[in-house]
Formats: structure tokens, sequence, C-alpha cells
């Protein structure tokens, strides 16, 4: 996948992106994605990572990392997770690591599952989560305010969240 830049003139500047573009509302679009903040950072469903999906809602993701048990094309990491169910710590572990990285590279980051709600919501959080465990004591160290409580921080850091 080519990089967008989330400030090109295209319609991936909207926070959200549906096809088709006006949907009922009392229907659920084919394919959704939601930007997450300011971040190049996509959250969508299933729909969200097959190819025409993507060029109608103009998003261009350079990495797609999808947690259902269904991966197509674009899918550059796929990590299926269960929805409901209580998942493998270690799969959860790579889906997170994957995002992660993803998330450090430059360039438009889509985490999908199926709906676009939980697993794929759960990952993301955790992602953005443990990058601010893993940078807080460097900030405080930084700002010269590194407390003794915060020294737990980095092995948590290390046996959870694990990147690589």
């Amino acid at each position: 996948m080519t990089k967008n830049s989330g400030n090109s003139a295209s319609g991936a500047n909207r926070a959200v992106q549906t096809v088709p573009k006006n949907p009922d509302p009392d229907l659920s679009p084919k394919a959704i994605a939601a930007r997450i903040g300011d971040r190049d950072l996509w959250i969508g469903n299933v729909g969200a990572i097959k190819s025409r999906h993507l060029a109608e809602m103009e998003l261009n993701p350079e990495y797609v990392v999808s947690v259902n048990q269904t991966a197509t094309e674009v899918t550059t990491d796929h990590h299926p997770l269960k929805d409901g169910y209580v998942n493998d710590q270690q799969q959860f572990r790579n889906a997170v690591a994957a995002t992660r990285n993803s998330i450090r590279n430059e360039g438009t980051v889509l985490v999908n599952c199926s709906v676009g709600v939980s697993r794929s919501a759960t990952v993301i959080a955790t992602a953005i989560a443990a990058e601010v465990i893993y940078r807080l004591p460097l900030l405080l160290q930084k700002s010269g305010k590194i407390a003794q409580e915060h020294n737990h921080i980095p092995s948590f850091n290390s046996t959870l969240m694990r990147t690589s």
C-alpha cells in the first residue's frame, strides 16, 4: 500500500468514512472506518479492508492489522482473535505489538475486526496505553521528576507489551 498522509486533500481527512458514502441510517454500512483522534490511526470493520471499499473511502493505509478471522490482500499483519472469548495471551500480545510497531512507523494504520467495536478497539487502546507506559519513565527522567513509585512501569511494559 502506498502512504497517505492525513494532510492530503482526499476524503481521508473526514473523521468517519463509509461505503456507501451516505448510508441509510437504518442499515449498517458495508464498510466503516473512523479516525482515532489526530493520529493517522483508523479503526474499521471487516468491510473496510476490501480494496474497493478502501478506494471508495479514499483511504490508503500503509499498515492493516486485522484481528478477526478474515485477512485480505491489504492485510499486513493478521492476528485472529475471537470475539467474546478469552483469547490466547500471546496472540493478543502479538496483535498489540504489531499495532504499536505500525503506529511508530510513518504511514496510515488501520486496525480492523468484524464490526470494528471490541477486538480492534481493545488492541488499539492497549497499544496506545503501552506506548504511554513505556514513555512515561523516560519523560519523567528527562524532566528530573522520576519518582520511586514509577520504577515498576518498565518491567510491566517489558513483560506484558513486548514489541518486535
